[in-house]
């Protein structure tokens, strides 16, 4: 009896924990370099992987759920937006540019 007692269940130590976790390894997938940032939508992803992952742990099945289908939607939606408006292509920054392409870079 006494031990039944001393156990004591805080939900908000486990929101909290997630929290904390989720905030360190978001953080360390943004990058900023040479004046553009990147891995703004990973850690997004990781908050929302949280939240749901928590929503389901506390047992809120149908808040996961509707969680999920928002952020399938969402980023559904944001993905073909991209796509038609060409936002995102890969511009070849990536590479090191050749001398060949610094002179027609220069000259057009």
């Amino acid at each position: 009896m006494f031990l039944q007692e001393s156990v004591k269940v805080d939900p908000i130590r486990v929101v909290e924990a997630v929290t904390a976790g989720v905030a360190f390894l978001a953080a360390g997938s943004i990058l900023f370099s040479r004046g553009e940032i990147h891995g703004l939508t990973t850690g997004a992803g990781m908050w929302l992987s949280g939240a749901i992952g928590v929503a389901c742990g506390l047992g809120l099945w149908q808040v996961a759920a509707l969680g999920t289908l928002l952020v399938l939607v969402v980023a559904g939606l944001l993905y073909s937006f991209a796509a038609k408006s060409g936002i995102g292509e890969n511009t070849g920054q990536g590479k090191p540019m050749s001398e060949e392409d610094v002179s027609k870079r220069r000259k057009g």
